[in-house]
């Protein structure tokens, strides 16, 4: 996932390493499972783009790096955009407006660019904490989780999509995500729930039944204990 600060500031924090203050013309970037934070400090409007992993990789093995070792990630996480950059984020939302028949391809060319251009400005680093099938198999799992975070996903299902026993997939998970199955649900989910409040206008319980949540009351918690609001409150806040 890349966030793109158009206007406005918040901090940003990846796992213990320490804040980064980011403002406008700067970006962070994040692989799925990796634990991060941010705050917003001032309002804000933001450009997100979120690609799956499986589209990264392919893209940086094409480009000539080891990407066949792991999923590819970018380092440092939160840095001032380039101009080729921000151009490509800009077009992006514009294509992804218009209604035409060529608006997805156009797209997935553009985020291809992206790609690219991101292995330009920051290098590629390949992560590789386990052998190649545990890891492939925690992406698979990972990758499920973000296409079906609305639905229950018991540990045995994830362990499966590994191709691992529960108790195995629950350790290597752990291991390379810094969360168990059941917290990284948890955090895709009100992640999501928070992009449907700030960009839509469903109400809190829709956002609830559309991001997994069983009733409002589970989402403020999950919203209170993430972000420090109450789900109206953060609607307000980012508007």
């Amino acid at each position: 996932m890349l966030e793109f600060i158009k206007t406005g500031k918040m901090d940003f924090a990846v796992g213990n390493c320490g804040t980064n203050s980011l403002g406008p013309g700067t970006y962070y970037i994040i692989a799925p499972g990796i634990v991060h934070s941010h705050a917003v400090k001032e309002d804000i409007s933001t450009i997100h783009v979120a690609v799956r992993p499986e589209f990264v990789r392919r893209v940086a093995s094409e480009v000539g790096s080891e990407s066949g070792l792991g999923l590819p990630f970018f380092a440092p996480p939160a840095r001032p955009a380039s101009p080729a950059v921000e151009a490509l984020l800009r077009r992006m939302v514009q294509e992804a407006r218009h209604n035409s028949p060529w608006r997805r391809l156009l797209v997935d060319t553009l985020a291809t660019e992206l790609v690219i251009q991101l292995i330009r400005d920051h290098g590629v680093a390949v992560a590789q904490v386990q052998p190649a099938d545990e890891a492939d198999g925690v992406s698979r799992a990972i990758e499920l989780i973000l296409v079906n975070y609305d639905r229950d996903l018991p540990l045995q299902a994830l362990a499966a999509e590994g191709g691992m026993s529960r108790y195995h997939f629950l350790r290597v998970f752990k291991k390379r995500v810094g969360l168990t199955p059941k917290a990284y649900l948890r955090q895709v989910r009100v992640e999501q729930a928070a992009e449907l409040l700030r960009h839509s206008d469903l109400t809190v319980t829709e956002v609830a039944v559309r991001c997994g949540f069983k009733g409002p009351s589970r989402l403020a918690e999950a919203m209170r204990q993430t972000y420090g609001v109450a789900p109206g409150e953060l609607r307000v806040k980012e508007k």
